[in-house]
């Protein structure tokens, strides 16, 4: 059985070389189709690049489709699925790459008219979880996280960024199981809302 490739993802990740990553978990989905743990957690965080990072929503169902066909009752489908907004989990991921020139910006990755930000997924989460937010101009944005008692314990987002959705996910390893809240500011818009770590 072929070894995982080692590279320093987040090196890469802070320096943008979004190239590198791709051609990396691109080799590591070839070389480990017969280990399920691997492979379908490589088509999950290769989707998720595409749609994070790139805002490329074709290219994100393209590999969440795969992982929804090999895997159909998987939870990281049902996260896919929340990712690109069908919550309700009605249309299968299949249908919306199953051409590669069909259009998703309108489905997938439209432009939002509001600031809003969506309740974390997984919750209760152990240890990561997915934050979802949305921006309708360029601006600053802020996400924090604190801890019951208001004490800051993560910068998630602290940066300028276009109009847009986003994700960012949360580790929360070093932390003990309890209540945290996350905090959205952007212009003169903020929100707060609450997540449980059950450790």
């Amino acid at each position: 059985m072929p070894q995982p490739l080692t590279f320093d993802n987040e090196t890469l990740f802070a320096n943008k070389n979004y190239n590198a990553i791709i051609k990396n978990l691109t080799n590591i989905i070839s070389d480990f189709q017969s280990n399920e743990v691997v492979y379908k957690q490589t088509l999950f965080d290769l989707g998720f690049l595409y749609l994070n990072s790139l805002n490329d929503g074709l290219h994100a169902s393209k590999y969440f489709s795969q992982l929804e066909q090999a895997y159909p009752n998987d939870l990281l489908v049902q996260e896919a699925k929340y990712l690109l907004g069908n919550d309700a989990g009605n249309v299968g991921l299949a249908k919306l790459s199953a051409d590669d020139n069909n259009d998703l910006s309108a489905t997938a990755i439209a432009l939002p008219t509001e600031y809003k930000l969506f309740q974390n997924y997984p919750n209760p989460f152990n240890p990561t979880t997915t934050i979802n937010y949305q921006i309708p101009k360029d601006g600053r944005v802020t996400i924090k996280v604190f801890d019951i008692l208001g004490r800051e314990v993560k910068t998630l987002v602290d940066e300028f960024k276009p109009s847009g959705q986003y994700l960012v996910r949360f580790d929360a390893s070093h932390l003990s199981s309890g209540l945290y809240f996350y905090s959205l500011k952007s212009d003169s818009y903020s929100v707060v809302k609450k997540m449980m770590l059950l450790k």
